[in-house]
């Protein structure tokens, strides 16, 4: 606080001397006047010295703060942030103060009343509409008071009481006010000026153009022009911002400033701190180094005149504080709170120090956070200085931006800028960390997680219903999992969740964007009503989950919705987005929004990536994802096709194949489902082969997702349902697999299904080639696309000789090479010359093209390179239809060759190096030697193909179907921008014509021959040309059978020949009665062999005779005819078993009555049921037969027939703790927890014996463990050992229970906790013994050996 040092009292610069006595005339005596004094030599300097003491000084102790802040004071503010009741202001001095919405203007009351009273929802958002942050007002204080955690500071911006010392006459032209709109007229605003008798005008020319003026908008004005009457006067203002700006005011009352006032400065003494100077010739002034704007305090001289704005007086001292910061909004500023930057120490105050970033912004941290970095001397004066000497250089954390000081608020403390979690930003909602409790209190659990403060509501604390029990299981300090619910930036504050079920839970939903439709989310009910409940999930997130839905979905009459409680976690399934609004369902909804598997769509491409390409469906905007192994009939082209297209292309032929999220679509399976439509479930059959999509691997397999109509997305196969060799191969993802159909269920909608090759094996030569054909079609499609697109791989023809250099060798991998125009070449070891070496020049011949790695299969050998031809057009010298070929390259699906008979010409060939897709590396045993006979099948485009004669052989050719009549042309529907030619099926079948032809002439003895030889078996063929014939796919599992059948008919339509019946010889007719004989001995044998099942009624009776009282017999015997659907055979067998067993056997009596009573109720009436229910309650125990029901009603989803029971026994048996132990049980296992535990709450009240009471709790507790929720479960545990902890047996079962469920910490915890009390000596024995158990089977030796140390301590506790 400024203090005012003078020399003496009164006021005033100069000390009042006594006057000298007057020299009166003496009439009465003649004596002289006394001699005049002599003046000293040194009276010239003391009166300068005495002229220097008395001058003014004013001493700045302090600014402004807490500590002197008073009420009534006007201060300047600024906005730091808007709140819906309240504006937070800054002060200066680091002060702040909060201003209730009340307490803005009396205009602006009123309005916000009719608002309130017409419901209007502006009100909740009307101060943000007439504020904005960093926006300078003047503020009054009206209330201080210190509380606990700091000050509470409330101030008005009123002009009521901004003015409360003014009257009407105290305005003058020019001055400044605040004020605010009163009411609007025709010409302008009528203004509030909170003074009696004054009123004020606002012409609409006197405003800035843009700006929005609202009743109640509170604001700075220029007075224009003062009528001053006797008893009222009337102003006229002006808003214009930069006339506002450009007024300086000449103040001649101090009483009459106000804050924000621009005045003239005059600079008097430059200080340390600042600057003491004169407002108007008149008043003291002083700015402090924290508002010198951006000028330094050397920059300043005496004498000069500054612009500066007032920001409050003191009423003591009347020294008023101004600043030259601009009072304006700043621009958006490049830094923000939380960053951490390194700043140069710019200047020091009494408070603080300053910084500056980025060479532009100014930072300011306090002495308090800066005393906290040094280490020693922190009491010396100097301390802070001697560490931050001006221009030293130091890492710091933006922590606030001051508007008052237009600088940013730091801290250089090392803990704050490592911090990775500081503010609630640097938080994601549903973000998973450790938090610590720091507090307990009634509403919930004070938590915080690094230096970020959060809170645990009681509803987040656990899954069950809230109790105080279940609080007590938590300490202070005890870290704890959480999750981040939600978070309020502007007020730094974060709430957590510690449900175990959300912390788990990893379907997340935090905005409307993420929700899909049919996708399931974890959530909580907040609200419960008849019409339904509010689901919250994290942030603002909400969904509406309605009753009258769940009762038509459930047809439970709405029984579940008694079950749920305000806090409960349940999944939810989003159902319906509309208008920012969810509907929610507790049932998946129907597949409504899914494709059928097998239909054909169309999109744009959306996206491109490493894993295939997303597109947009045009007929419904949905996206789908077509994966890289999708895009080819050949995992190997699959690259180099995805590089044919680009973002915005049309896609088309795509087929759904199956997925949800994504949606799964195929290139490849509409190829080959071009004429035929995926199998439905109801016509498969056992034996089928289908097609179907690798998902992932497990321990116990592989999951596919089989291309059946109406059957389960994923279905495992087992391991011994494939092949070893599978577990080495890597599979790509989605990637199509064949398989063998073992076993169909229909019910559960399910496939047993194999892919060994030996099920799936598929050797008809008309599928192998048609495959074949596609694939080499895709190789000729991308050949062209990339000439046209000029890829500098297709400057090179096949059969080209190149000049190639050498960039790596290996003899075992081969080498690499460089062609002239860049473009790398691979060249395998057998075709790499004897003597070549890195960097070599040498001549090659291009052989194939290597789509998938973007580069050119080379040929270097010189022998070879001279028998292949530079041309290869697929023309040779004369037809050829077998011949020798010597291998050149193997790729994935094909394989390359060189023919060698000299009426090839030369040529290469392509042979198919797959039969199916599960052909792995079985077909390719064909190719193992360098030379092997190949069977010239015909010509595709500029490419011969073939087959192996060894594999030709050995294929099936009967059903290549002979050439049709009426051949069409089929064309291929691919993708737009590439088109896929497609021949007639004629041109195809004429292929298979010559497949036929080769199999009528092939010698199959001519394979013993050895393939090495060079001697050529001919046939005249006429090659023809091959483009995509008919698609033959494994999609139509009726095929194998259609054809047979037909086969069938071909041979029921031959005329029947009449055969004599051949006479039998002695020999045979001896065979004949031995089969007989051994036929009749194994009869007789299975008759007596009493481990064999029975299998039919007399096989069960005659089973019966040796063992009447067996009730398993009995009930298979039953079950048999039940089975048969015989069901009144079922009921008088169960009738026959209760006459015929002894009446000694009550169990197996039961045990029969007990399958008579479920075969009512699954196939009897109502009536039927209570008749036998009837008759077992008299020959039985009731109660075990009244709670064998009761379960068998909850099993059977029947609840309201359940609770009829129920309370038959309730209130028959209530002393019986048995019963409402198995009545708790089935309440759990169907997921009724509430009743469960009334359950409980009933046993305890019926039965008084303490002991019983105590096993009832424990017994579900337990069950609260294994069906229930287990931090009810705990609590009840920790409940019971809180009042008695010498139960240690209770304590025993709580952690042998924490153990079964995984929560091996928590049980570590509950023993850690139990050595610590004051147990008897053998209790605590116990303990010890089964914390060393729990530790040698669950812990390491680190934790067992502290528990030996804990055990050593007390003993010698003990001894002592």
């Amino acid at each position: 606080m400024a203090i005012i040092e003078e020399e003496s009292f009164p006021r005033g610069g100069k000390i009042i001397g006594k006057r000298p006595a007057k020299l009166v005339a003496n009439l009465f005596n003649n004596a002289k006047a006394p001699k005049k004094k002599k003046t000293r030599k040194n009276d010239k300097a003391r009166k300068n010295q005495q002229s220097k003491t008395t001058e003014r000084i004013i001493n700045i102790s302090s600014s402004l703060s807490y500590k002197n802040l008073q009420s009534g004071m006007v201060i300047l503010g600024c906005i730091r942030s808007i709140k819906n009741l309240a504006l937070e202001v800054e002060l200066p001095g680091l002060c702040f103060a909060l201003i209730k919405i009340t307490d803005i203007s009396d205009p602006f009351t009123k309005y916000l009343n009719k608002l309130l009273e017409s419901n209007d929802c502006e009100a909740n958002s009307i101060l943000n509409r007439l504020f904005t942050v960093g926006q300078y007002l003047p503020v009054k204080i009206l209330n201080f008071q210190k509380k606990e955690k700091g000050f509470h500071v409330e101030g008005s911006i009123n002009p009521r009481e901004i003015y409360s010392e003014y009257n009407y006459n105290s305005y003058k032209k020019g001055m400044l006010i605040w004020c605010s709109v009163n009411s609007k007229t025709d010409h302008g605003f009528e203004i509030y000026t909170g003074v009696k008798n004054c009123r004020a005008f606002l012409p609409l020319k006197n405003i800035d153009d843009n700006v929005d003026l609202v009743v109640g908008k509170p604001l700075w004005c220029i007075i224009n022009k003062n009528d001053v009457a006797e008893t009222a006067s009337t102003l006229r203002l002006s808003s214009k911002q930069k006339q506002i700006s450009n007024t300086i005011t000449d103040i001649d009352n101090l009483h009459m400033i106000i804050p924000g006032t621009k005045v003239i400065f005059f600079v008097e003494k430059i200080l340390s701190s600042g600057i003491q100077g004169k407002i108007s010739q008149m008043f003291d002034g002083y700015i402090g180094d924290g508002y010198l704007g951006e000028q330094k305090l050397s920059d300043f001289h005496e004498g000069q005149l500054l612009n500066a704005y007032v920001l409050y007086s003191e009423h003591i001292t009347k020294i008023t504080h101004l600043t030259l910061n601009e009072l304006m909004t700043e621009e958006k500023l490049d830094l923000n709170v939380g960053d951490v930057i390194k700043g140069e120490v710019c200047g020091h105050t009494f408070n603080g120090v300053f910084f500056l970033f980025k060479n532009k912004y100014k930072g300011f941290a306090t002495n308090r956070r800066l005393l906290n970095t040094i280490t020693c001397n922190k009491n010396s004066p100097k301390a802070v200085q001697s560490k931050y000497t001006i221009g030293s250089k130091h890492q710091c954390r933006i922590l606030d931006y001051n508007h008052m000081l237009s600088a940013f608020i730091c801290t250089p403390e090392q803990n704050i800028v490592k911090e990775k979690n500081y503010y609630a930003k640097d938080l994601s909602l549903g973000q998973e960390l450790m938090v610590t409790i720091v507090d307990i209190k009634e509403e919930g659990l004070v938590v915080n997680s690094g230096l970020i403060n959060g809170f645990v509501t009681n509803m987040h604390i656990s899954d069950a219903q809230y109790t105080s029990n279940i609080k007590k299981k938590y300490k202070i300090n005890q870290k704890v999992k959480a999750k981040v619910l939600s978070i309020n930036e502007e007020n730094n504050r974060v709430l957590f969740t510690i449900k175990p079920s959300i912390v788990k839970s990893d379907n997340m939903l935090t905005k409307i964007e993420q929700a899909q439709i049919g996708q399931s989310y974890t959530g909580f009910v907040v609200k419960l009503s008849d019409k339904g409940a509010l689901i919250a999930f994290y942030g603002e997130m909400k969904g509406w989950l309605s009753r009258k839905q769940q009762i038509e979905l459930q047809d439970d009459e709405g029984k579940t919705w008694n079950y749920f409680f305000v806090g409960q976690v349940v999944t939810v399934f989003v159902r319906k987005i509309e208008n920012n609004s969810i509907s929610l369902s507790l049932t998946k909804p129907e597949d409504q929004f899914l494709p059928k598997v097998g239909q054909k769509f169309y999109g744009i491409i959306e996206s491109i990536n490493d894993q295939g390409i997303t597109f947009k469906m045009q007929h419904n905007q949905k996206c789908g994802f077509v994966p890289n192994s999708h895009l080819s009939m050949s995992l190997s082209l699959c690259k180099g096709i995805k590089e044919t297209f680009k973002v915005g292309d049309k896609i088309t032929n795509l087929l759904y194949i199956g997925g949800k999220n994504p949606q799964i679509y195929s290139r490849r399976e509409a190829l080959h489902l071009k004429h035929y439509k995926v199998p439905n479930l109801i016509n498969v059959e056992k034996g089928d082969l289908i097609r179907c999509l690798y998902l992932s691997q497990c321990p116990e397999g592989i999951y596919v997702l089989p291309f059946i109509v109406g059957c389960k997305d994923k279905i495992l196969v087992a391991k011994e349902d494939k092949d070893k060799a599978l577990d080495d191969i890597e599979l790509q993802p989605y990637q199509v697999l064949i398989a063998h159909i073992i076993n169909v269920d229909k019910g559960q909608k399910c496939v047993r299904l194999s892919i060994k090759s030996t099920n799936v094996l598929n050797k008809e030569i008309e599928g192998v080639m048609n495959n074949f054909t596609y694939i080499l079609n895709e190789l000729e499609y991308l050949k062209n696309f990339g000439e046209k697109h000029k890829w500098d791989m297709l400057n090179y023809q096949i059969g080209q000789e190149v000049a190639c250099k050498v960039l790596k060798y290996s003899p075992k991998h081969g080498c690499v090479v460089s062609l002239p125009n860049g473009i790398k070449g691979k060249v395998t070891p057998h075709l790499c010359s004897k003597e070549i070496k890195v960097n070599d020049n040498i001549n090659g011949i291009v052989i194939s093209y290597d789509f998938n790695e973007l580069c050119l299969d080379i040929c270097l050998s010189p022998d070879k390179i001279e028998k292949i031809n530079k041309v290869q057009n697929g023309v040779m010298k004369s037809s050829v239809t077998f011949s020798f070929a010597n291998k050149l390259i193997t790729k994935n699906d094909y394989i390359v060759a060189l023919l060698k008979n000299p009426d090839a010409n030369q040529q290469l060939i392509y042979l198919p190096g797959m039969l199916h897709e599960n052909d792995f590396s079985s077909s390719k045993i064909y190719y193992t030697k360098k030379n092997f006979k190949v069977c010239i099948c015909g010509k595709l485009k500029s490419n011969l193909i073939g087959i192996s004669k060894r594999l030709f052989i050995t294929m099936d050719k009967n059903k290549i179907k002979s050439k049709p009549k009426n051949g069409k042309q089929n064309k291929i529907k691919a993708v737009d921008n590439n088109p896929i030619e497609e021949d007639s099926n004629e041109k195809s079948q004429e292929n298979l014509d010559v497949i036929r032809e080769i199999d009528e002439n092939m010698d199959v003895q001519s394979l013993s021959q050895d393939e090495d030889d060079n001697d050529y078996e001919e046939k005249e063929i006429t090659t023809s040309t091959v483009v995509l014939p008919d698609v033959k796919s494994f999609f139509n599992p009726l095929k194998r059978q259609i054809t047979e059948d037909s086969s069938s008919e071909d041979e029921d339509n031959e005329p029947v020949v009449a055969r004599k019946k051949k006479k039998m010889t002695p020999a045979e007719r001896a065979e004949q009665i031995r089969l007989e004989e051994k036929r009749i001995s194994q009869i007789e044998k299975e008759l007596t062999n009493s481990s064999k099942q029975p299998e039919s009624a007399d096989q069960f009776d005659r089973l019966l005779l040796t063992k009447p009282n067996c009730s398993e017999i009995w009930i298979k015997y039953i079950s048999f005819h039940m089975a048969a659907t015989e069901l009144d055979k079922a009921r008088a067998v169960a009738k026959r078993a209760l006459d015929t067993i002894n009446m000694t056997f009550t169990e197996e009596k039961f045990n029969v009555w007990i399958v008579l009573l479920n075969l009512e109720n699954m196939f009897g009436t109502k009536e039927s049921f209570n008749k036998v229910l009837e008759d077992a309650l008299k020959f039985n125990d009731s109660l075990k037969i009244y709670l064998r029901v009761i379960q068998m009603f909850a099993d059977d989803g029947k609840y309201e027939e359940m609770e009829e029971k129920v309370k038959k026994v309730k209130s028959k048996y209530k002393q019986e703790p048995n019963m409402w132990l198995e009545l708790g049980q089935n309440y759990y296992r169907i997921g009724k927890f509430k009743e469960a535990r009334q359950c409980k709450d009933a046993a305890l009240r019926s039965i008084t014996d303490k002991k019983t009471q105590m096993n009832i709790i424990v017994q579900f507790a337990v069950m609260e463990f294994k069906f229930g929720e287990e931090e009810q479960a705990c609590a009840i545990f920790e409940s019971i050992l809180t009042t008695d902890p010498k139960k240690i047996n209770i304590l025993f079962t709580y952690v042998d229970q924490l153990v079964k469920k995984g929560q091996i910490e928590q049980a570590r915890q509950v023993l850690e906790r139990s050595v610590l009390q004051k147990l008897p000596l053998r209790s605590m024995h116990s303990i010890f013994m089964k914390f060393k158990k729990f530790e040698q089977e669950h812990g390491t030796e680190e934790t067992l050996e502290n528990v030996k140390i804990k055990a050593q301590e007390y003993a010698a506790k003990f001894d002592k």
